[in-house]
């Protein structure tokens, strides 16, 4: 593509009907052929407009820019670290066009752990402490998840009674079950253990950055750190 045909993708992402953003998406097939990082910003911030993280929508979206920036990530560490100015990043925490916090929730889903390493590096010498905070915040939980998630199972209603019953989704629906195991594996791709060093740095670190950039307990967080899995001597 060139120049213009690229810009003109940009603005195709920013104005489609979030239904464009589904599994076998012809437009994502396109962005995940430029390897641009115009189009990576325009795919965070239309991502970061939409409300629930949890849908395959938003799901479909990070994996394209995971195809397009990984596994390093340079376009979404380049958008994280845009601003460098504590105060005007705490302001746009809520802002749902704000380049830097978009980039930094896509890291922390399907960063791993690359991600971790690096923003454990930030955080030795935090300039903009709340970003790196938020960001190993993330990332921690994302390994949680992981490490609890179960077979995918589905619900059934009962029309007469109206009562729900849990089933493995592999028994009664194998098309759901692939879809929800695809989407694991490539949401969870790049959180592999990691080193117990730098573990213990990470810890280090969070526990010097005064509460008051902690969206959660501090003690909390640092208890989910001793929880991460890590390699093997």
């Amino acid at each position: 593509m060139n120049s213009a045909e690229i810009e003109k993708l940009v603005d195709e992402i920013d104005s489609v009907d979030f239904r464009e953003f589904w599994w076998g998406s012809k437009l994502l097939d396109r962005c995940a052929q430029t390897k641009d990082s115009r189009v990576v910003k325009g795919l965070c911030i239309r991502h970061h407009c939409l409300q629930n993280k949890q849908a395959d929508s938003c799901h479909v979206i990070r994996n394209t820019i995971k195809t397009i920036d990984g596994p390093t990530f340079h376009c979404l560490w380049q958008f994280a670290t845009a601003e460098s100015d504590q105060q005007r990043l705490i302001n746009t925490v809520d802002d749902p066009y704000s380049l830097p916090w978009a980039a930094a929730f896509v890291l922390g889903e399907i960063g791993g752990k690359a991600a971790l390493s690096e923003t454990t590096g930030k955080l030795a010498n935090p300039n903009i402490p709340y970003l790196w905070v938020r960001i190993a915040m993330h990332l921690v939980v994302r390994y949680l998840q992981i490490l609890s998630e179960e077979e995918p199972q589905v619900e059934e209603m009962d029309v007469k009674t109206g009562a729900l019953t849990r089933f493995l989704a592999k028994d009664r629906y194998p098309d759901v079950y692939e879809r929800q195991m695809l989407r694991r594996r490539q949401a969870n791709e790049y959180f592999t253990p990691v080193d117990p060093v730098m573990v213990v740095y990470l810890k280090t670190h969070l526990n010097r950055i005064p509460d008051i950039y902690y969206p959660m307990p501090k003690a909390q967080l640092l208890k989910y750190c001793d929880h991460l899995p890590t390699q093997k001597e």
